[in-house]
């Protein structure tokens, strides 16, 4: 995340983009991995934080225990405890506002994990909105934002609903 923002922050006039007031978004891993990049030991170094406007996880798996769960297996180091790896553990106080989905019919990844994450984040006075999405699983939630079926779920319009909350204080 680091290397990102520094080469979006050098090449913004190159990219003609603005690298202030970024959003991050990810889907299942990629929400641990945005998450963790924040909220991790190693993550000390990033001190890029203004940049970052808001954080949005799909169906994140943020605080739970891979140990021998054959999904987790290649993953995760095995040998190492979760509460080394997990966000959850190293939650600090920022300025960036946090938006947690949760697929109400997620089989993989428990509801636990956003539900934890959403509360300490708020212990640690974060902002954080817990979002539930009704009638979808862990896969469609993301697939849900295709725009051949948006129209008949709520994943996009709360999406697009969370980036405006998120820009509007």
């Amino acid at each position: 995340l680091h290397l990102l923002l520094n080469h979006l922050q050098q090449s913004a006039g190159q990219l003609q983009i603005c690298a202030e007031n970024l959003v991050l978004m990810g889907h299942s891993a990629g929400a641990f991995n945005v998450m963790s990049a924040l909220y991790h030991p190693q993550s000390a170094s990033i001190d890029d934080h203004n940049q970052i406007r808001a954080i949005i996880g799909l169906a994140g798996p943020y605080h739970f225990d891979y140990k021998n769960d054959p999904i987790c297996a290649d993953a995760f180091d095995q040998a190492v405890p979760y509460q080394q790896v997990m966000p959850y553990y190293f939650v600090k106080n920022s300025s960036i506002r946090h938006y947690l989905f949760i697929a109400e019919k997620d089989k993989i990844v428990g509801h636990f994990n956003s539900q934890d994450l959403d509360r300490v984040l708020k212990e640690k006075g974060n902002h954080s909105h817990l979002i539930q999405i009704p009638k979808l699983g862990h896969i469609t939630i993301v697939g849900s934002l295709s725009s051949l079926f948006s129209r008949f779920f709520q994943t996009k319009a709360q999406v697009l609903w969370a980036l405006e909350d998120a820009f509007k204080s």
